[in-house]
């Protein structure tokens, strides 16, 4: 058959990963921490970090090693900080399509941007 049409994203991760420049497992372990979104389920408070740490925490990391970083750990911190500042600025869209946190929300949203100046701060 007829190779596969060339796709503006998957192919140049593919050189990524072919050249030892990004390790796949990186990108499966956003794939798995977005499964979250097809869940109609409001996010539980003790869900949410690994989520972010999953999806943008692991994005970051693929960018940081697609550029040579080595600092897991202080990328992994800065990545969970970004990922949580986004989600808290989409809190109150999410909140109107019952996709935020289930019940009273002050103080689980200030703990997570307590958690996320901790994490940014340590980065």
């Amino acid at each position: 058959g007829a190779p596969p049409p060339a796709h503006g994203i998957a192919g140049p991760l593919a050189v990524l990963v072919r050249d030892g420049r990004l390790d796949a497992a990186t990108l499966d372990a956003v794939i798995e921490a977005r499964r979250r979104d097809a869940d109609p389920r409001p996010m539980e408070p003790g869900e949410l970090r690994p989520y972010l740490e999953g999806t943008a925490g692991a994005l970051l990391w693929a960018a940081a090693q697609a550029l040579g970083g080595t600092d897991r750990a202080a990328v992994a911190k800065a990545g969970f900080a970004q990922g949580a500042a986004a989600w808290l600025l989409a809190y109150p869209a999410l909140a109107d399509r019952r996709r935020a946190f289930a019940g009273p929300a002050d103080e689980p949203v200030r703990a997570l941007a307590a958690e996320a100046l901790a994490a940014l701060a340590q980065a």
